[in-house]
């Protein structure tokens, strides 16, 4: 039995310089097989309790989620996700002001949430439903380590409009599963 590892990966986009992709300086989560939250720029990070935290991004809003694919690359071939989605797809995200991608283990339970509301301030909060440990990352950054097992799906609420069912057992091994790039609306900072 092979151990697979999805990764949900946030990579920041900016458009203030010409489109580029940052992935080693930015601020954004990345969650692995075991639940675990890395990011890479501990001082935009703020710990609320023993299972929540959120990300100060301001000026940033989310643009598109890719499943299996990377929208920014032009990979998602499949073209818009359904309901029950199509490895391949994609989702514009821009759109939306307020949704949550919630992350089951094998057991199925939530070990990991990312809430978006473009309303609150926070906008894109962490929540570890079993608790986190806090860990030092690599360079300028933590790591929230969870007490859960391996993902095995996600769930994508719209609200209020509806739900995206996203199942990891066809993700490629040691592959990104899910891709959620953002977009600087004005002043490209991380303050």
């Amino acid at each position: 039995m092979r151990k697979s590892i999805v990764v949900f990966a946030i990579v920041l986009l900016t458009t203030c310089n010409k489109s580029k992709v940052i992935i080693s300086n930015d601020s954004s989560p990345i969650l692995i097989s075991d639940g675990s939250v890395h990011l890479n720029q501990k001082y935009y990070f703020r710990v609320h309790s023993g299972t929540s935290a959120s990300i100060r991004l301001l000026h940033f809003k989310p643009g598109l989620l890719g499943y299996q694919c990377s929208p920014e690359a032009g990979e998602c071939t499949a073209g818009t996700c359904n309901p029950t989605a199509q490895p391949m797809c994609q989702l514009n995200l821009s759109t939306l002001t307020d949704w949550t991608l919630d992350i089951a283990d094998d057991h199925p339970m939530t070990v990991a949430s990312v809430a978006w509301n473009s309303g609150v301030t926070e906008k894109i909060t962490l929540t570890l439903p079993t608790g986190f440990s806090i860990m030092n990352g690599s360079v300028d950054g933590v790591d929230l380590v969870p007490t859960g097992g391996h993902l095995k799906s996600a769930v994508l609420t719209v609200h209020p409009t509806g739900t995206y069912n996203f199942d990891f057992s066809s993700c490629p091994y040691k592959q990104t599963c899910l891709w959620v790039g953002y977009v600087c609306t004005s002043g490209c900072s991380h303050e």
